[in-house]
C-alpha cells in the first residue's frame, strides 16, 4: 500500500485506465471497430513518500513473444499507461527538473514568495494572481487530504484492533490479547490468523 492509503496507486491508475478504455465504446468506436481504440493515460502526483524518496515510474502494456513471430505493432496493444510521480523529501533540490518543478508548485514547506521566485528564475514561469491562488489552494487541499487520510487510517486501525480484541476475548485468549496490545509483529500474526490482514 502507498503511505496512508489502503491501496496501491498504480492499481487504482490501471482501474481508471480500464474505465477510460471501456468508455470509448459508442463514442470513439462502435461494434467491432476496436482498431479505433485510443491510448489512455492516468498520471498520479503523490506529494509525500513514506520512504522519503522521489520517483517517476511508468507502467504500460508490452508484448512478450513466447513462441513464433506474430508481427504486431506496438500501437495495437499498448493502450494504457499509468505514471506515478512521487515527491520525496528535499524534492525542491532534486536534480530532476520535473520533480523540482512539481515540488515548487505543490509544496507548502517553502514560503509562496520563495517558490514564485524560483519558478520564475529556473523555469521562466511568471506567476500571476490567479496562478498564485491555485498554488495556495492545491497546497491547502493536499495538506487537508493528507490529514484526512491519516485520520481515516488511524480510525481503521483502531477498529481492526478492537475487532481482534473482541474475538480474542470471546475465545478466552486473554494472554494473546495482552501480547497483541504491545507486540505489533504478534498482532499482525493474529490478523493473518483471523484473516483480517
Amino acid at each position: 500500500m502507498d503511505d496512508d492509503l489502503q491501496y496501491r496507486v498504480v492499481t487504482r491508475g490501471i482501474y481508471y485506465c480500464a474505465r477510460m478504455l471501456s468508455a470509448q465504446y459508442g463514442t470513439v468506436f462502435t461494434h467491432q471497430e476496436y482498431q479505433k481504440l485510443q491510448k489512455v493515460y492516468s498520471i498520479w502526483i503523490c506529494p509525500e513518500s513514506a520512504s522519503g524518496q522521489h520517483s517517476i515510474t511508468e507502467y504500460r502494456m508490452e508484448q512478450l513473444q513466447k513462441l513464433g513471430n506474430l508481427p504486431t505493432e506496438e500501437e495495437d496493444y499498448d493502450k494504457l499507461q499509468v505514471i506515478v510521480i512521487t515527491l520525496g523529501q528535499e524534492a525542491a533540490k532534486s536534480e530532476n527538473p520535473l520533480i523540482r518543478f512539481l515540488s515548487l508548485l505543490l509544496t507548502s514547506a517553502l514560503p509562496l514568495e520563495s517558490r514564485k521566485q524560483q519558478l520564475e528564475d529556473e523555469y521562466q514561469v511568471q506567476i500571476n494572481e490567479s496562478m498564485e491562488e491555485e498554488m495556495s489552494t492545491v497546497c491547502n487541499l493536499g495538506e487537508s487530504i493528507a490529514r484526512k487520510s491519516r485520520a481515516e487510517g488511524r480510525a481503521e486501525g483502531e477498529n481492526k484492533l478492537g475487532t481482534l480484541m473482541t474475538k480474542l476475548r470471546e475465545m478466552n485468549r486473554t494472554e494473546d490479547a495482552f501480547r497483541a496490545a504491545n507486540d505489533p509483529e504478534y498482532r499482525n500474526r493474529l490478523y493473518r490468523e483471523f484473516k483480517m490482514a
